[in-house]
This record gives structure tokens, sequence and C-alpha cells, in this order.
């Protein structure tokens, strides 16, 4: 015996109104499965490098307490530091500055406060660097 489609329909208890309803309506109990998996997937590509990061860095330091001469020298206000072909000098620092700007359309307010620092930046290579 031969059914059409609404004879089928109404036989499984399904009726025309739930066909048309959006895919996730009628799956609910897959969609919230659905929606977990994805927030684990994000969750875990979010915060999933912290443990490497952890092992390298207690390995790092364990291997500096053996090695206390290659700590790497803070520069000063005023002193130079360098980094690869670049040198730095910070020659001064301004803190508790609450907005920055001249132009009232690019001024910004600080949430806290800004520190403004005075920095020269000198290439020491031999080729343009930028």
């Amino acid at each position: 015996m031969l059914y059409t489609d609404d004879k089928c329909n109404h036989r499984k208890g399904h009726s025309m109104a739930d066909k048309n309803k959006n895919w996730f309506a009628r799956h609910k109990v897959l969609t919230v499965i659905l929606a977990l998996i994805v927030l684990g997937v994000i969750g875990s590509a979010a915060g999933g490098g912290n443990k490497a990061t952890n092992s390298t860095t207690s390995s790092s330091s364990s291997s500096n307490t053996a090695k206390s001469d290659n700590k790497p020298q803070m520069a000063k206000i005023g002193g130079a530091a360098r980094d690869g072909k670049f040198e730095f000098v910070v020659s001064s620092v301004q803190c508790g500055v609450a907005s920055v700007g001249d132009n009232p359309y690019l001024t910004k307010t600080a949430q806290g406060q800004f520190c403004l620092l005075n920095v020269t930046v000198k290439n020491i290579g031999n080729e343009k660097q930028s």
C-alpha cells in the first residue's frame, strides 16, 4: 500500500507546519549539543597555550638560576636600550595625564591615567629599517 506525503506525515505525527520550521527549532537537543561543542572548541583555542608556556617558563627560570650572568640589563631613563638594529633612549616620563590630543575630535580620555614617554629611536644597523 502506497501513501502520499500527506498521509505519511500525518501517520508519523508530523504536520506540514513542522516541515516549515527552522532545522535548529526542530532539533533542540542536537542544537544544544552542537552549541556546547562549538563553545568547547572556542574555549580550548583561546586558552590552549598556557600549559606549554608555563613549562617553558619554569625550565628557563631554572637554567637562569644556574647562569645569573645572562640576565638582560634594564635600561634606565636616559640610558640606551638596543633591540636588534635599533637603539631606544627614553629621555623623560610624565604620568598622571588625564587626556591626550589637541584636536577635539581626536582627543582620548584615559580610563585611569596616561603615561607620556619622550623616546628617541636610532637605527644602528647598516640598512634602512622601518
